[in-house]
């Protein structure tokens, strides 16, 4: 069974780069253009990974992990932001999660990052 990533970032450009990247790297990868805080969007996928962009128009990414975090279902599963701030490696450090990647990033480190934490993740 193939591993599911889902990506938040409103730049449609960097979500077609990103799932171009992993659907040849055999990954279903969702994207969306925001963070859905109800979960709703999450009900066709079985995440095994999240890549979030910091800045999002509804719901940032500190409060997208936080929602991720306080939910039984989605609390374990790793989380990587992308992003292009200056102070966007010490955000991550401070939500503490799983990775962290600059845009622009470098297609070698998507992929590795990606799949050190869905290699890496055990389903309950």
């Amino acid at each position: 069974m193939k591993q599911q990533v889902v990506v938040c970032d409103d730049d449609p450009s960097i979500l077609n780069v990103i799932k171009d990247i992993l659907d040849g790297e055999d990954f279903n990868v969702f994207t969306f253009a925001n963070f859905d805080p109800t979960f709703a969007s999450l009900k066709n996928c079985n995440p095994n990974l999240f890549i979030l962009d910091i800045w999002m128009p509804k719901v940032d990414a500190r409060e997208a992990v936080k929602l991720l975090r306080s939910n039984e279902h989605y609390k374990s599963i790793p989380i990587i932001l992308i992003s292009a701030l200056n102070e966007a490696e010490a955000i991550s450090k401070e939500l503490k999660v799983e990775g962290f990647l600059r845009k622009p990033f470098n297609i070698h480190d998507l992929v590795t990052i990606v799949k050190k934490f869905t290699n890496l993740q055990v389903r309950q």
